[in-house]
């Protein structure tokens, strides 16, 4: 996380978060889960067996955003077994009703900031209505409307405190970078590392793998696999005219 004003912000980090140093990341796999990553080593630590929105990396946890209700949950980041019990469980955080009900956000759009502020992790949100089909909201309504709010979080207990100001975001120093190659999702460079997040056809399977290449040589560093699924039947051709 880079220090701004008191603030300490996660980086970016191939659609997850990762820690300043780059010691670990937590990003979601196909499931929506939050996975942890040991990016020294190159090594999957733990699943969270929640379906969460990564958020934080401190030095001991990993916080994740769940829904419906929204709360914080709080995982230790090491030494914990595979899907490990939360730390802590936050109350639900002071949505409004529509928002704070949708099941898995679909209907929601989920603009979240989090940066810790010493020991406690301060939360910045705007939350506006997806159009998912059927009556739209009608203008002037409570649902029309983004809502904007902000709380507090212990960092030791997940206890609700009142809002935090935030100093301004940092410039994005895990911008990912374009790849012309159909098979890579994702790349992005911290410091002497490129990582890269890539497609691989294994046989029967298809596997989502997460690489660690030299940013100047190229050369691989590790890789690890991050998803792995049954390969698909191809569609069928379409009958000639």
């Amino acid at each position: 996380m880079a220090d701004v004003g008191g603030a300490r912000w996660p980086r970016p980090f191939l659609d997850g978060v990762a820690d300043a140093e780059g010691h670990h990341a937590i990003r979601r796999d196909s499931r929506g889960q939050l996975v942890a990553l040991n990016l020294d080593e190159g090594r999957v630590l733990w699943r969270s067996g929640l379906a969460l929105r990564p958020l934080i990396v401190t030095d001991a946890l990993a916080l994740g955003l769940a829904l419906a209700p929204p709360r914080v949950v709080a995982l230790p980041l090491v030494g914990a077994p595979d899907a490990p019990p939360p730390a802590w469980t936050s109350p639900r955080l002071p949505w409004p009703e529509w928002a704070a009900t949708d099941p898995d956000g679909a209907g929601v759009d989920i603009a979240l900031d989090a940066a810790q502020m010493g020991a406690v992790i301060a939360l910045a949100w705007t939350l506006r209505p997806r159009y998912t089909g059927g009556a739209a909201p009608a203008a002037g309504s409570p649902r029309a409307a983004p809502v904007h709010g902000g709380c507090g979080v212990d960092l030791a207990n997940g206890r609700i405190l009142p809002p935090v100001p935030l100093p301004p975001r940092p410039a994005d120093e895990g911008r990912t970078d374009a790849v012309d190659d159909p098979t890579v999702l994702a790349q992005q460079r911290f410091g002497k590392l490129t990582y890269r997040l890539t497609i691989v056809d294994a046989g029967t399977k298809v596997r989502t793998v997460l690489c660690a290449l030299d940013a100047r040589q190229g050369t691989l560093h590790w890789e690890c696999v991050l998803d792995e699924a049954p390969r698909r039947r191809p569609m069928p051709p379409r009958p000639l005219a």
